[in-house]
């Protein structure tokens, strides 16, 4: 079992890798008042997923604290 997990773990792995090389070309995020950030299209995604992660374990905590009082 230890083994599969570890298979599954780099499958993962490659198909990420594969696809951050695939999705490098440079992105514009525009924002109010003329503001604009360009990044890559991974670094964007990742950026975005890591705050809907936060965001979701922030919430989840202040959730469950509330059910304790």
């Amino acid at each position: 079992m230890y083994v599969f997990i570890w298979l599954i773990n780099i499958i993962l792995f490659l198909f990420l890798l594969s696809f951050s090389a695939k999705n490098s070309e440079i992105n514009t995020i525009h924002y109010y008042f003329d503001l604009e950030w360009q990044a890559p299209v991974v670094v964007i995604l990742l950026i975005f997923f890591a705050l809907g992660i936060s965001l979701g374990y922030l919430f989840g905590i202040i959730k469950k604290s509330r059910k304790k009082l």
